[in-house]
């Protein structure tokens, strides 16, 4: 990654794709990307089955360098192969929303503008009678004023 990512539009795999058949979380991942203003995640759910699987995916951020986790942002519920995206901003003010937009259906998530974590992690909560859900997440980033992603 380059050192200077406030400076330019950039594009990132941030959760290499993976079949999960359980609750769990990525790794720490140390995210310089969280220095950009505007922030796009997309949530691409390339495979799902079980008795009615569901699939909720959140971003977390940490205030302790990696020990704690609180999640900040959560994609609506994925229970088909579907995609999701949440775009938010780190910089706007508690008055200027975030926004979150389902590609296919709709369901309840969390977006909320604010600081993130040098560190953070992706958590998902997946519940079913033998659930499996492949997927992926992205990020596109831009400095602010940019104009384009």
């Amino acid at each position: 990654m380059p050192d200077n990512i406030a400076l330019m539009p950039y594009g990132a795999i941030v959760l290499a794709s993976a079949t999960q058949t359980a609750t769990g979380n990525s790794a720490n991942i140390d995210a310089r990307w969280t220095q950009l203003p505007d922030i796009r995640l997309i949530l691409d759910c390339t495979a799902a089955s079980g008795t009615s699987p569901t699939l909720d995916v959140a971003l977390q951020i940490t205030p302790d360098g990696g020990t704690t986790f609180f999640s900040v942002q959560r994609f609506a519920q994925v229970t088909a192969v579907a995609t999701r995206q949440l775009e938010f901003s780190t910089t706007r003010h508690a008055g200027q929303a975030a926004s979150e937009a389902a590609v296919a259906d709709t369901g309840g998530a969390l977006a909320v503008n604010g600081v993130l974590s040098k560190i953070v992690r992706f958590r998902w909560t997946i519940t079913a009678t033998t659930p499996s859900f492949t997927f992926v997440i992205y990020l596109v980033g831009r400095q602010a004023g940019s104009g384009s992603y």
